[in-house]
């Protein structure tokens, strides 16, 4: 119980570089198991063999974000990408919460630029680029209102996560912004660890 209290704020752009980024992010991983303790030692509920490792299976404690991106408009330039609504609680052990109520209830929201280049553009046309955040919890819920991928935009709930793309017309100058709602099918908004 103690455990699962714990959580993490990130504050700084340093600590949430550990969410996006090279190969050196950490990803935090919980997991839970029933044993029997017996003289000091784990005794594995299977083999009641003292010596066998209880065996915990680890899943991620956070949500992976994965955004496969390729313009397909060679008269619009790519600007930015970034994530926004991400909170900034991370509870070490949030693979174990099952619950579905809207969570965190009153979340401090952080926006990471994960990228910006506004002179040579991000990604070329028809070149595609993979783009991937860790991020906490953030449980939404679901919206039936929602028909269409235009209706996400519309009936998106306060404070859902979302990637937002800003590209400009090569000739006007025209600036475009594109808002992606990451979750499980049409209707929801819930980011949800592992």
């Amino acid at each position: 119980a103690e455990l699962k209290s714990r959580n993490y704020q990130l504050k700084t752009e340093t600590e949430e570089s550990i969410l996006y980024g090279d190969d050196l992010r950490n990803i935090l991983m919980s997991g839970s198991a029933e044993v029997r303790i017996a003289e000091g030692l784990v005794i594995d509920s299977d083999t009641d063999n003292p010596a066998h490792d209880a065996g915990i299976p680890l899943t991620r404690s956070l949500a992976k974000i994965q955004l496969e991106l390729t313009p397909g408009n060679p008269d619009y330039q790519l600007l930015s990408i970034k994530l926004h609504n991400m909170p900034n609680q991370l509870w070490f052990t949030d693979a174990l919460n099952t619950r579905t109520d809207i969570e965190p209830h009153s979340p401090s929201l952080n926006h990471l630029p994960l990228m910006e280049n506004i002179t040579e553009g991000l990604v070329g046309y028809q070149e595609t680029k993979s783009f991937v955040w860790y991020v906490p919890r953030n449980t939404r819920g679901i919206n039936p209102k929602v028909t269409s991928v235009k209706d996400r935009n519309i009936y998106a709930p306060h404070q859902s996560t979302y990637i937002e793309i800003t590209a400009r017309h090569a000739t006007t100058h025209q600036g475009v912004a594109y808002r992606i709602y990451p979750g499980a099918d049409m209707n929801d908004f819930n980011i949800i660890p592992n």
